[in-house]
């Protein structure tokens, strides 16, 4: 328990995490993953900062492409 925490913590991608584990589903993992609000209002402010600029509200695919006017 201790380790899955601290790897969720540390920003380990969740199916690395799901493999180490032996996890057959990805939703066991995901229980390690949960965010206060705190948190994400934290990460956020942080991609916010980083870019230096609005925050962009468009609905994007799995691939990245922008959806908006679909």
């Amino acid at each position: 328990h201790t380790y899955a925490c601290k790897l969720a913590e540390e920003g380990v991608n969740p199916v690395a995490v799901q493999k180490l584990l032996g996890h057959s589903k990805i939703e066991t993992t995901l229980i390690y993953y949960r965010l206060t609000d705190n948190e994400i209002l934290s990460q956020g402010m942080k991609l916010n900062y980083e870019n230096k600029s609005p925050v962009n509200h468009r609905f994007c695919s799995e691939n990245g492409s922008d959806m908006s006017d679909k």
